[in-house]
């Protein structure tokens, strides 16, 4: 294998030893925090005392995985296959482009209007981070999602379902968007 024991000690080693060239220290330690977190759902704290776990063949090919996408330039979040918006865990990948925290920005500037949204309309949703932490801080508002993207609304749903938060999808080209019903608020980040 390519450690010379399965602890998890060593793997970070050979994480931190692979990417220090492309990647500052404090990156490499949050992509690894991250991995931790998604892999085994280990807290910070569960990080630090499971040091000297041993780890299976599968978490370490896992591991070189990322290492092996990261020196290629792939993103980090598909190949983790998440990324964290607004408290909110995003499942990420090709289907949709990852959220970005501007994005994340946008909700909290919503939410300190001190405004109480009845209805909203997320245009070119992606993987409906917007919506869905829109939705969250606004419970009693109706959401409704539109992306010109089946394969992106394919990602949406299975991230409404994931946080079983209550969003209705639309497939449509938003140039040439007719709504049915009014809204108290339009946003978008395409």
């Amino acid at each position: 294998m390519f450690v010379s024991d399965n602890k998890v000690s060593t793997a970070k080693a050979y994480f931190k030893a692979r990417l220090a060239a492309q990647f500052s220290d404090i990156a490499i330690k949050q992509m690894w925090q991250a991995i931790l977190e998604v892999q085994f759902g280990w807290s910070p704290t569960e990080q630090l005392l499971n040091a000297d776990e041993r780890l299976s063949e599968s978490d370490l090919l896992a591991i070189r995985k990322v290492v092996n996408g990261l020196l290629a330039h792939e993103p980090f979040q598909y190949l983790i296959g998440e990324t964290l918006f607004d408290g909110l865990r995003i499942k990420c990948d090709q289907r949709a482009l990852i959220p970005r925290p501007e994005t994340e920005e946008l909700v909290h500037v919503l939410s300190d209007l001190n405004r109480n949204f009845e209805s909203i309309l997320d245009a070119c949703t992606g993987s409906a981070c917007l919506a869905l932490a829109l939705k969250k801080r606004f419970p009693t508002a109706r959401v409704h999602a539109t992306d010109l993207s089946e394969e992106a609304l394919e990602l949406s749903r299975e991230n409404a379902a994931q946080l079983q938060l209550e969003i209705t999808f639309e497939c449509a080209d938003m140039l040439q968007y007719s709504a049915s019903q009014s809204y108290d608020l339009i946003v978008s980040n395409p």
